[in-house]
């Protein structure tokens, strides 16, 4: 960036979607330190996706970013010294506004969603082995924040009940009280 903030010289300008997308996780962000305490929220966690494969990966890890983990209960630790939350929520905040969209584009992308946020619950807990999904003191909770509520009630129904039949929470920014917006 130049001193009057424009891309250097053969540079292309970042599309608007993106920067709208940047500015709401940074927003969101930091908003759950001022909102809700902010000791017990992690924001940009890195993780393993491959942390529970049973099959090493062709070439090297896969990473991934969770937006917000939040600790919901206390920690614990495990034999090697591991330490494992008791219940942990991970929240995916997505700056999709699906005004606009035909339901295939909405149903599309909430897939893309859905897959991205089941791959992240698959680096909290081993989902291969019963018994670590059948620990009632291991729980993840998954959640999906977007900006605002699609106009469309249809729209939004699907949205929803996609979500609700996966157990994904879906929070519309826009329709939460004054105290919680960003």
């Amino acid at each position: 960036m130049d001193e009057q903030g424009q891309p250097a010289l053969g540079r292309a300008r970042e599309p608007e979607h993106l920067r709208r997308g940047k500015d709401f996780h940074t927003r969101l962000q930091a908003s759950w330190g001022r909102i809700h305490g902010g000791d017990q929220a992690i924001p940009e966690e890195h993780v393993d996706m491959d942390r529970f494969s049973r099959q090493p990966p062709a070439s090297g890890r896969r990473r991934g970013r969770i937006d917000i983990a939040v600790d919901l209960e206390s920690r614990r630790t495990r034999a090697d010294g591991h330490v494992d939350p008791a219940h942990r929520a991970v929240l995916e905040a997505k700056a999709t506004i699906f005004d606009g969209k035909s339901p295939t584009q909405v149903r599309r992308r909430i897939a893309q969603h859905r897959r991205q946020l089941a791959a992240y619950i698959g680096t909290q807990a081993d989902l291969n082995t019963p018994a670590a999904i059948e620990d009632p003191e291991s729980a993840v909770t998954p959640g999906i924040i977007y900006p605002q509520a699609p106009t469309d009630p249809a729209i939004r129904q699907m949205i929803e009940e996609y979500f609700a039949d996966e157990c994904i929470t879906v929070v519309w920014q826009n329709e939460l009280p004054p105290e919680l917006q960003i």
